[in-house]
């Protein structure tokens, strides 16, 4: 036999095979061959005496106007195709066959199975698939429609950012053009981005404001929620400033209560104290437009809002500031500036690991808060246990750090060794007595 026929090819076969165990109901099993073929692809000599695969095909092939009106109806099925096997096994993980076979099953695609080796008579594993000519078609279609729009969309941002340029504005716009430059140069455009980036800085050049992230989508992509723009721009590393400018910027909140003043910095005038107001109170995070003061009261950061409100009520002396959870930069930097004007930072989480993470950010802010373990006063243990395993890991760097607060290692060791969760909604009031005895208001709020 010459060199020109050794090349091998895969065929399948036209009939199907009997007595298969574990082909789905209403399909069919094709056993796949590898061929001995000459050079024109002609089929010269069957290699396998065992098939290598098997395809499996609906026993009813779909007609083609059924398998578009699928199509039409879920065009998310179509995507899914075009990421393939691999991608629906990681994606949906134990849905990931039952998906599959429904494709198969609604024509868009013929299904690849491995033969089992260990036992012919039983099918093997999904090993991929092919998509039906049909849907080949209308991949093709699509592939070269989206790179028709790339290329429009790219040349749209082109212009944008031309106009920008040349708009002469006040404001520093290079962390934009920096973002279209580099959305746009990339192999494969996010054309969604693009768009975003294009119509902030066509926005930006025309001067035009927007009253907020919904009207900016809701204005270019007709849903007030189909794209969260401020979070595109930050991923795009376009800056605080330029977003704050088009009005699309997402404000953190801080949350407080009790003797605490707020101060616009634009308008001294301007100024309200929440003392004897039950809150907290939600405020924009905007170090440039407010200062804060609590007039030297002692300044109590709570972890959970059930005890920031009781506290509001219960205990008008203390100013509290309710942190939710984690904390953001700039959130972290106005609590910085508060404390320094209170008597005393008093930190209470829950005496979990996340509650010393979180106290380690306020000391990250604060260097001489004070951290109150709510587990070293009376407390009802928790009946469940806490995962120690994740505990320790989210811990352990923290406690072997010696450059870190003693009391923040403290904290998390007493948290490991106590080996249960202690939560703040039941502790806080009682451990807030002991910690810091009710003295009234503070002189400068009481002769105010």
């Amino acid at each position: 036999m010459t060199d020109a026929t050794q090349r091998s090819q895969r065929f399948t076969d036209k009939e199907s095979v009997e007595n298969l165990e574990g082909v789905p109901t209403g399909f069919l099993a094709y056993p796949v061959y590898l061929w001995r073929v000459a050079q024109d692809g002609t089929p010269l000599e069957r290699v396998d005496r065992r098939a290598r695969e098997f395809v499996l095909r609906p026993r009813n092939i779909p007609a083609d106007e059924v398998i578009r009106a699928v199509v039409r109806a879920a065009p998310e099925r179509l995507d899914m195709v075009r990421r393939g096997w691999a991608y629906l096994r990681r994606r949906h993980n134990t849905e990931a066959v039952p998906l599959a076979v429904g494709l198969a099953n609604d024509g868009l695609v013929e299904l690849t199975v491995a033969a089992n080796r260990a036992n012919i008579s039983v099918l093997g594993t999904i090993s991929g698939w092919q998509p039906t000519p049909l849907i080949q078609d209308l991949l093709d279609q699509n592939l070269a429609l989206n790179a028709q729009v790339r290329e429009t969309t790219t040349a749209h941002a082109a212009a944008a950012a031309a106009a920008l340029r040349n708009a002469g504005l006040k404001c520093d716009t290079s962390s934009l053009l920096a973002a279209i430059d580099t959305a746009t140069a990339r192999p494969r455009t996010n054309t969604r981005i693009v768009a975003t980036l294009t119509a902030a800085a066509e926005a930006l050049s025309r001067g035009d404001i927007y009253a907020g992230r919904r009207a900016f989508s809701q204005r270019h992509f007709d849903d007030s929620k189909e794209i969260d723009v401020d979070q595109i721009l930050a991923d795009a590393g376009v800056s605080n400033d330029i977003r704050q400018q088009l009005g699309v910027y997402r404000y953190g909140t801080i949350d407080i209560a009790g003797p605490i003043t707020v101060t616009s910095r634009e308008d001294p005038d301007a100024t309200a104290c929440l003392r004897g107001l039950p809150g907290p109170w939600s405020l924009p995070a905007d170090l440039e437009r407010l200062s804060l003061t609590c007039n030297g009261a002692v300044l109590l950061v709570i972890e959970n809002k059930d005890p920031a409100q009781h506290l509001s009520r219960t205990r008008p002396d203390v100013a509290v500031w309710y942190l939710s959870g984690y904390s953001g930069p700039t959130q972290l930097q106005m609590l910085k500036e508060l404390a320094t004007t209170a008597r005393e930072t008093i930190a209470i989480t829950d005496a979990d690991a996340h509650g010393v993470m979180i106290a380690s950010q306020v000391l990250s802010a604060v260097k001489d808060a004070r951290i109150a373990d709510l587990g070293t006063h009376p407390h009802k243990p928790r009946k469940r246990l806490m995962d120690k395993a994740a505990a320790a890991a989210l811990l352990g760097e923290l406690i072997g750090d010696e450059t870190a607060p003693s009391s923040l290692r403290e904290f998390a060791r007493s948290v490991m060794i106590r080996g249960y969760d202690v939560e703040q909604d039941d502790m806080t009031d009682a451990a807030l007595d002991l910690l810091l005895p009710q003295e009234g208001l503070p002189t400068e709020l009481s002769n105010s």
